[in-house]
């Protein structure tokens, strides 16, 4: 790994890193959770952890039959960590982005720094508004999220 990342990639006192730590402690440790593949192992302790990928893209069958039982919270960073080809994270496209936060079953419960938690079941309308700060192409030239108008 060193001739992939930067040092400075790793430094776990960050305010990134334990804004991190702090969302994935909210989690129960028995809650079924979906996240992006740089986020896994920090979760690979649970029963149940999904590929965000793998969720928003190829099993909604599996979870509709019941062969699977949905995430109930997903955390995700919505930094350049999106797009950063080292994380594997090009797995997640626009439209799955704004499938998901398009989708009245979760609701944004935290967000803080470029972190976001979404609980499913929580009121969708309630912290939409903490989205709001990505959706500014400027700022984040590399999010793509449209929230329909509805």
């Amino acid at each position: 790994f060193t001739i992939l990342y930067d040092l400075k990639d790793f430094n776990p006192y960050s305010g990134y890193v334990k804004t991190g730590k702090e969302f994935v402690s909210m989690i129960p440790k028995d809650a079924p959770v979906a996240a992006p593949n740089w986020i896994l192992p920090h979760l690979s302790q649970r029963k149940e952890v999904y590929a965000l990928s793998y969720f928003l893209k190829s099993s909604a069958p599996l979870f509709e039959s019941g062969k699977l039982e949905y995430p109930e919270y997903i955390i995700m960073d919505l930094s350049e960590a999106l797009t950063d080809p080292k994380r594997s994270a090009l797995k997640i496209n626009d439209n799955m982005l704004n499938d998901l936060f398009n989708n009245k079953k979760y609701g944004l419960i935290k967000s803080e720094g470029t972190w976001v938690l979404l609980k499913k079941g929580e009121n969708y309308e309630q912290n939409l508004c903490k989205i709001l700060p990505y959706l500014n192409k400027e700022k984040n030239p590399y999010l793509k999220i449209n929230i329909d108008d509805e």
